[in-house]
C-alpha cells in the first residue's frame, strides 16, 4: 500500500493544476460538479464512473 503524504494544495498547485505530471504514478480526481439545473439525474455518478474507468484503463486502481 502506498502512503500518501501531501496536501490537496500541493497536488493541485492550489487549484490551478499547473503542476500536472503526465508521467506521474498517481491520478487524482477533484472538483467535479454538476450544474444545479442538472442535478438529481445521475450525471455525477456517470462522471465518477467514467473517471474510475480511465484509472482502470491506465492501471492506476
Amino acid at each position: 500500500m502506498v502512503s500518501i503524504t501531501h496536501s490537496l494544495g500541493e497536488i493541485t498547485d492550489n487549484n490551478f493544476i499547473r503542476n500536472h505530471n503526465r508521467e506521474g504514478e498517481t491520478l487524482y480526481g477533484f472538483d467535479v460538479t454538476v450544474h444545479p439545473e442538472y442535478r438529481g439525474q445521475g450525471l455525477g455518478r456517470l462522471l465518477y464512473e467514467a473517471r474510475r474507468q480511465i484509472c482502470r484503463t491506465h492501471q492506476k486502481i
